[in-house]
């Protein structure tokens, strides 16, 4: 298959609205941290602002098979539009964050809150090689509040 014209999970999962809740695949809703937002990129493997949300079985189903690149979003990270507290927003469209203070936007910059993430190096083997495999991760410590967050109107 040419790489112009890979497929997109975005554009080929179901109709279910784009929600941190709602599995795009299979449509479960869970409030919890099983479901996983994952970053869409081009076709040139350039991250993009499109974000797919996938239960823990759809991700394990979906993700390594696919041909195209995504980055899982950890938990707690920074993703304008793509944040538990960015779902009754106005300024959320889809999966993106159309405030016009987003740098991405034009904007002079979206005033986030956050503490500083851990970043950690994790030294560890493949189980399929046995080859070592070293990773840097980051961890976000604690939610993000939004100072751009304007809810809709009743």
């Amino acid at each position: 298959m040419s790489k112009d014209k890979w497929p997109r999970l975005s554009q080929e999962l179901s109709d279910i609205p784009p929600s941190p809740a709602h599995c795009r695949a299979c449509g479960v809703y869970r409030d919890d941290e099983k479901i996983f937002g994952w970053q869409e990129h081009d076709d040139l493997d350039r991250p993009e602002q499109i974000v797919v949300f996938l239960c823990r079985d759809c991700s394990d189903r979906l993700i390594d098979k696919h041909p195209r690149l995504y980055r899982r979003l950890e938990q707690d990270e920074p993703f304008p539009g793509n944040m538990v507290l960015c779902t009754d927003c106005r300024h959320r469209k889809g999966t993106r964050c159309t405030h016009p203070l987003l740098k991405a936007n034009g904007g002079v910059g979206l005033p986030l809150r956050f503490s500083a993430p851990t970043r950690m190096h994790i030294d560890r083997r493949d189980p399929k090689t046995g080859r070592r495999i070293g990773e840097w991760l980051t961890r976000w410590n604690g939610p993000v509040t939004c100072g751009g967050k304007e809810p809709h109107a009743a």
